[in-house]
C-alpha cells in the first residue's frame, strides 16, 4: 500500500512557474482549490520529462532557500516553507519511477515542515502541512511518527477535506503493525464516508481482512462479500459483460472470501449464509471459487465437495453438470483414480438422456455436457478394460475381481455404442470390446462384437481388421467347446468367413479365408457346399499360393469321394498329388487316397453288373498306385470280377500274380482257395496241390513257400492222398520250425494221418513231438498252440489211465500192486501236468481222471484177492 498511502507528486504543470519566481508561485498555490490537493494528485502519477524535472524542481528548491535566506519574515515565509518541504518530499523519488526514498531529503522536508508548524501554529493550511509531514516521516522510514501526525491531523482537523484518506492511512498503519482492532476502527470511520471515497471499496476489502486477522470469521466474510458485490455493481455500472470472476479485484475478493468459509466450515457455511441471507445471484460462483481454493490448498476432497454441495441444493441448475465434470476432474489431477470412477459413474447416471436432469433441461443446450458425457462413457469402459488387463496380465488369483473389471468394460462399451451408434469412436469402442471378449476367452461374443463393427461401418478404418478377426476369433473358439457344440461353432465360422470374402474378395488373405471355410463344410459333412468353396477358390483365384491351392484341391477331392462321384475325386487327387513332393509325409496318404477313388470306380462297376469294367478299375490301381495298401486288394478283386465274368483263364494268372507278389497278404491264403475253387470247378484239386507244391519248390520266397507247401498239404490231405499229404507235412516241419503255431498244427496234421492209417506207435511219437515242439514255443506260444499240445497229452494220458485200468490186483498180488501204483503215478503225472496248460476242457477232463484213478485204485484194493497167513487185524487193514 506504499504508493497508495504516499504516492503524492507536485503537478508538473506548476513547475515552469516555480523556476521563474517562488513568489509568484506561492501566490498562485493560494489561489489553488481544495480539490488539487494531495490526496487527488496522489491517485495520477504523471510522467514527467527526466531533464526538465531534474532541472526545475531543483532550481525550484534553490530559488525557495535563497528566498527563506534572504527574505525577512512575512506571512509568505510559511507559505515557501510548506513548498520547500513540499518539493523536498517529492525530490526523494526516483524520477523514473523507482520508489527509493532518499534519506537527505525527506529530513530536510521534516525539518522545514516542523519548523513551520512551529513558527506559524496559526498558518491556515497547517492541516496540509500535517498531511505532508506524515509522508515525510513515512519516506524517512518513521512509520510511528508518520502515523501519530495523521492522528493529530485528525484531531485538530476533523473537517480536513480528505479525512477519509487520514482514517484509511491510519488503518492501513494499525494494520501494518497487526493492530487489527484499531485498522477495523480506522476502516470503518472510511466507510462512514460512503461509496463517494474513493477508499471505499479498499476500506471494505481491508475491514474484512481486519476481522479476519481477529478471527471473526463471520464479520469479515460479510465485508469480503459486500466488497465483492459493490464491485459488480461497479463493473455493470462500467458496462463491462464479461465473467466478472476473471477481474483481479473480483477474483481477489473471492479468494478472501473463500479463505474466510474455509475457516468457517466449508462448502456447508456457504449454504448456511445463504439459509439466512437468502439466495445470491453469484452464489453458484461462491460454491466454485470455494472448489478452487481448496484444488489450490490440494485439498481434493474438500474441492469436490464444495462442487457436490451446490448440485446437491441444485440438481437441475445449468451448472450442475460442468460443476460435476469438475468434480470428476478434482479427483483425477489428486491421483484418487476410484473416486473419480464413481464420480463418472455417478455423472453417467445422473446426465443420462433418460435421466430426471433432461426433464427440466434441454439437451440441445448443453452440447458440452453430452460430449463430456460421450468422453465419459469411453474413459469408463477404458479404465476398465485397463484394470482387466492388469490383472489378466498378473495372472492374478482373484477372478472375482476381474471378473468385475471385465464386466463394468463390457457394460460400458456397449452402452457408447448403443448411446453413440453414429460416432466416429464407436467402431473402435465396438472393436475393443470385442478385444475384451477375446482376452476373456468369450471367443464367441468376440466374435460377433468384431462382426458388428466390421459389418455395421463398413466404410471405417478398422471394418477390414475386425472382420478377419472375427474369423480369428470363431476359430479360437472351435478350440474350446465341447464336441457337440462343434458343429454350430463351424457353421458360424464359414458364414464369416463366406460374408468377409463377399466383402473384400481382392484381400491378400480372401483365398486362405475362404479355403479354410471349405475345409470347415467338408468337417461338417455338408459336400456340396464344401466342393463347391474348394471350386471357387480354384477358379477364382489361381494366382494363390501353391499351398492354398493343393489344399483346395485335396478338399475338393475328398468331398467329390465323398458324394461318390468317384471319377471327380481321382482328378483332384490327381492334381493334389502333382503339386506334392514325394517326401512330403502326405503323399502316401494321398496315394491311398488316389488308390481309393478307383477303387470305389470298380466296386461301382460291380454293384452294377459291370465286372469286366470293374476289373479294368482294380487292375488300374496296381499300374498307377503300385505301392498303394489297395493295390494287392485291388487285384484280389480283379481276379474276383474275372471270376464273376467267367473269365477263368486271365482270373487264375491274375491270382497267381497276386500270390507271387502278396505271399503274405491276409488275402493270400483266399486267393490260394480262390485258385484252388477255378481248380476245383474242373475237379483238379489234386492239381491244386501239386500247384502250390510246385510253386513251394520254384519260389525262393520263403514265406511264400511255406504258405505254399501248407496249402499243398492240405489239398493232398482233402484229396486222400495221405502219403503225399504226410510227406509235404514232414517236409514243412523240418524246413520251416517257425512259425511255431504253424509247425504246431503241422504236427497235429501229421498226428491225425497216423490216426487214420492206424499206426498207433507213429501217431503216439508225433503226438510226443508236438508236444515238446510246443513246449519250446516260447514267446511264439498262442492259445491255440497250446490248446493242441494239451488235448495231445490228454490222449498220451489216457493211455496210461487204460495201462493203470487194465491190471488186476490178483496173484502174485505184490507184483500186480507195484505194476498198479507203477501206471498209477505216470497217468497221474500225466493228468497233473495237463492242469499246467489252463486249458478250460482239458483241466475238467484231467481232475475227472485223477478222481477216477484215486477211486479205481481204491476199489481195485477193496475187491482184490487177500494173501493166505493173514490174521484177523491185517486182512481188516
Amino acid at each position: 500500500m506504499k504508493g497508495l498511502l504516499f504516492s503524492f507528486h507536485v503537478n508538473p504543470l506548476v513547475l515552469p512557474v516555480m523556476i521563474l519566481s517562488p513568489v509568484l508561485l506561492i501566490a498562485a498555490c493560494t489561489t489553488l482549490k481544495k480539490e488539487n490537493t494531495v490526496s487527488l494528485l496522489q491517485q495520477t502519477r504523471i510522467p514527467i520529462e527526466d531533464e526538465k524535472v531534474d532541472a526545475g524542481v531543483d532550481k525550484a528548491i534553490a530559488s525557495y532557500r535563497k528566498y527563506l535566506q534572504q527574505a525577512p519574515a512575512s506571512k509568505q515565509t510559511a507559505e515557501a516553507m510548506r513548498r520547500l518541504a513540499d518539493l523536498e518530499v517529492e525530490n526523494n523519488y526516483d524520477i523514473a519511477g523507482m520508489e527509493s526514498p532518499a534519506q537527505p531529503g525527506a529530513r530536510a522536508a521534516i525539518k522545514h515542515y516542523t519548523l513551520l508548524l512551529k513558527n506559524y501554529p496559526m498558518y491556515d493550511r497547517n492541516d496540509q502541512v500535517l498531511y505532508q509531514l506524515s509522508r515525510a516521516y513515512r519516506e524517512a522510514g518513521e512509520n510511528q511518527q508518520a502515523a501519530a501526525t495523521l492522528q493529530t491531523l485528525a484531531n485538530r482537523y476533523p473537517d480536513f477535506a480528505h479525512m477519509d484518506e487520514v482514517d484509511f492511512r491510519l488503518g492501513e498503519y494499525f494494520f501494518s503493525i497487526k493492530k487489527y482492532q484499531l485498522a477495523s476502527l480506522r476502516y470503518t470511520a472510511v466507510l462512514s464516508f460512503g461509496k463517494k471515497s474513493v477508499y471505499y471499496p479498499l476500506a471494505l476489502n481491508k475491514l474484512g481482512w481486519s476481522y479476519f486477522k481477529q478471527d471473526k470469521y463471520n464479520q469479515a466474510r460479510n465485508y469480503f462479500i459486500t466488497s465483492l458485490e459493490h464491485q459488480m455493481t461497479e463493473a455493470r455500472a462500467a458496462g463491462k459483460t464479461e465473467d466478472l470472476s476473471n477481474i483481479k479485484d473480483m477474483a481477489d475478493s473471492y479468494r478472501a472470501i473463500s479463505l474466510s468459509f474455509s475457516y468457517l466450515g466449508g462448502a456447508d457455511a456457504i449454504t448456511a449464509y445463504l439459509n439466512k441471507t437468502g439466495n445470491k445471484a453469484y452464489e453458484a460462483e461462491l460454491y466454485q471459487q470455494l472448489g478452487k481454493y481448496y484444488l489450490a490448498k490440494k485439498r481434493y476432497s474438500d474441492a469436490a465437495y464444495s462442487y457436490q454441495a451446490y448440485i446437491d441444493i441444485y440438481p437441475f441448475d445449468e451448472k450442475a453438470p460442468a460443476y460435476a465434470k469438475r468434480i470428476i476432474e478434482i479427483y483425477q489431477q489428486g491421483g484418487f483414480t476410484e473416486i473419480s470412477i464413481k464420480a463418472r459413474k455417478q455423472f453417467t447416471k445422473t446426465y443420462d438422456r433418460r435421466a430426471d436432469y433432461w426433464k427440466k433441461n434441454k439437451l440441445e443446450n448443453q452440447p458440452e455436457t453430452e460430449t463430456f458425457q460421450k468422453n465419459n462413457i469411453y474413459k469408463l469402459a477404458t479404465h476398465y478394460h485397463a484394470a482387466y488387463k492388469k490383472l489378466h496380465n498378473e495372472k492374478t488369483q482373484d477372478n472375482k475381481q476381474k471378473q468385475a473389471a471385465f464386466t463394468e468394460a463390457a457394460y460400458w462399451y456397449k452402452k457408447y455404442n448403443y448411446r453413440y451408434p453414429l460416432d466416429k469412436r464407436t467402431p473402435s469402442m465396438g472393436k475393443l470390446l470385442a478385444e475384451l471378449y477375446l482376452e476373456q476367452g468369450d471367443y464367441r461374443s468376440a466374435a460377433r462384437a468384431f462382426e458388428r463393427t466390421a459389418y455395421n461401418f463398413p466404410d471405417s478404418a478398422i471394418a477390414v481388421q475386425s472382420s478377419y478377426a472375427a474369423i480369428f476369433a470363431y476359430r479360437e473358439h472351435l478350440k474350446t467347446v465341447a464336441p457337440a457344440q462343434r458343429n454350430s461353432v463351424r457353421e458360424d465360422l464359414v458364414q464369416s468367413s463366406l460374408l468377409f470374402v463377399e466383402n473384400v474378395p481382392q484381400h491378400t488373405q480372401a483365398a486362405a479365408v475362404l479355403t479354410t471355410a471349405a475345409n470347415e463344410l467338408l468337417l461338417l459333412k455338408n459336400y456340396t457346399a464344401a466342393a463347391n468353396t474348394a471350386g471357387r477358390v480354384i477358379r477364382h483365384y489361381p494366382q494363390a499360393e501353391k499351398k492354398q491351392l493343393r489344399s483346395a484341391w485335396l478338399i475338393l477331392a475328398d468331398a467329390s469321394f465323398e458324394l461318390a462321384h468317384y471319377a471327380e475325386a481321382e482328378k483332384a487327387y490327381q492334381q493334389t498329388l502333382s503339386m506334392t513332393e514325394s517326401k512330403d509325409k502326405k503323399y502316401p496318404a494321398l496315394i491311398e487316397n488316389l488308390a481309393a477313388a478307383i477303387y470305389k470306380q470298380g466296386e461301382q462297376a460291380n454293384k452294377y453288373g459291370r465286372h469286366a469294367i470293374a476289373a479294368e478299375h482294380f487292375l488300374r490301381i496296381t499300374a498307377i498306385t503300385p505301392n498303394a495298401s489297395l493295390a494287392a486288394s485291388a487285384q484280389f478283386d480283379a481276379a474276383a470280377a474275372l471270376i464273376a465274368n467267367g473269365n477263368l483263364s486271365q482270373a487264375t494268372s491274375v491270382l497267381e500274380n497276386f500270390l507271387e507278389h502278396n505271399a503274405t497278404h491276409e488275402l493270400a491264403e483266399v486267393a490260394t482257395r480262390n485258385l484252388a475253387v477255378i481248380y476245383k470247378k474242373n475237379d483238379q484239386r489234386l492239381n491244386a496241390a501239386i500247384e502250390f507244391e510246385h510253386i513251394a519248390k520254384n519260389n525262393n520266397n520263403k514265406s511264400r513257400q511255406r504258405d505254399a507247401l501248407l496249402q499243398a498239404a492240405a489239398l493232398y490231405q482233402q484229396a486222400n492222398k495221405y502219403n503225399e499229404a504226410l510227406r509235404v507235412y514232414q517236409q514243412y516241419v523240418k524246413s520251416f520250425p517257425s512259425p511255431a503255431s504253424d509247425v504246431v498244427k503241422s504236427y497235429q496234421h501229421i498226428a491225425d494221418i497216423y490216426k487214420l492209417k492206424n499206426d498207433t506207435i507213429n501217431y503216439h511219437k508225433t503226438l510226443n513231438k508236438l508236444i515238446r515242439v510246443e513246449k519250446k514255443t516260447g514267446d511264439e506260444r498262442t492259445w491255440q498252440t497250446r490248446e493242441l499240445a494239451a488235448n495231445a497229452l490228454l490222449i498220451l494220458a489216457e493211455v496210461k489211465m487204460h495201462a493203470f485200468s487194465s491190471v488186476k490186483l490178483s496173484k502174485p498180488f505184490k507184483k500186480n500192486l507195484a505194476l498198479k501204483k507203477q501206471h498209477m503215478n505216470a497217468a497221474l503225472e500225466l493228468f497233473r501236468r495237463l492242469l499246467e496248460y489252463q486249458v478250460s476242457d482239458v483241466t475238467t477232463a484231467a481232475t475227472f481222471y485223477i478222481a477216477e484213478i484215486y477211486l479205481q485204485f481204491s476199489q481195485a484194493m477193496a475187491e482184490s484177492e487177500r494173501p493166505t497167513g493173514l490174521s484177523e487185524l491185517e486182512r481188516e487193514q
